[in-house]
Parts: C-alpha cells; structure tokens; sequence
C-alpha cells in the first residue's frame, strides 16, 4: 500500500484515473466483472511495476471476494496495519479503504 512521493508526482494522472473513473462504477459490477478487471490490472502490473494497478488488481479482488460471499476482513485488516506504518496517506490510499469498508 506504500505510495513514494516520486509515484505521486509521475503517476498522478493514471492514479486520478484510478480514483475517480476506474473505480467509480465498482458497486454495480457483477462477480465475473470484478474478477476481469482484477487479471486487467495484474497485468497492467506485470507490464509497468506501477503500484496503483497492483493495488487496484487487490481492490478489485476483495471485491469479487466479498460479492461471492467470502470473509475478506482479514485481508482489509492487513492493509489498515500497513497503511498505519505509513507517515502519510494519499488520497488513493483513502478511497481504496473507503471502498473496501463500504458495508
């Protein structure tokens, strides 16, 4: 969950893309729809090493998850402790945990 200052700065506009297009239909998406977007994103990950579509592949994952019905607090968990060691918190940081903690 750790985003660099440089990732802030050299990445702002795919991570404004992110925030405020790519996950902003994420309520309506069926199970297999989350899952797509999921693998899409993990291999834009594969293909850049940018962090915000490894994140964005997690989201979309404890999605699926929860829409199939699955436990996934212990994963959204682990990801409060690592955004609490953090000395900051971006704004991609909080709406990935307002999502995730939508009930």
């Amino acid at each position: 969950m750790t985003v660099s200052l440089s990732e802030l700065v050299a990445e702002s506009d795919e991570r404004d893309s992110l925030i405020f297009n790519e996950f902003g239909d994420y309520w309506q998406l069926s199970l297999p729809e989350l899952r797509e977007r999921a693998s899409v994103f993990a291999h834009r990950y594969m293909q850049t090493q940018m962090k915000a579509h490894y994140i964005a592949s997690t989201v979309y994952e404890l999605l699926a998850g929860r829409k199939a019905g699955e436990d996934i607090s212990d994963y959204v968990d682990e990801l409060y402790k690592e955004l609490k060691r953090q000395r900051f918190f971006t704004i991609f940081d909080l709406q990935v945990f307002r999502i995730l903690m939508h009930s």
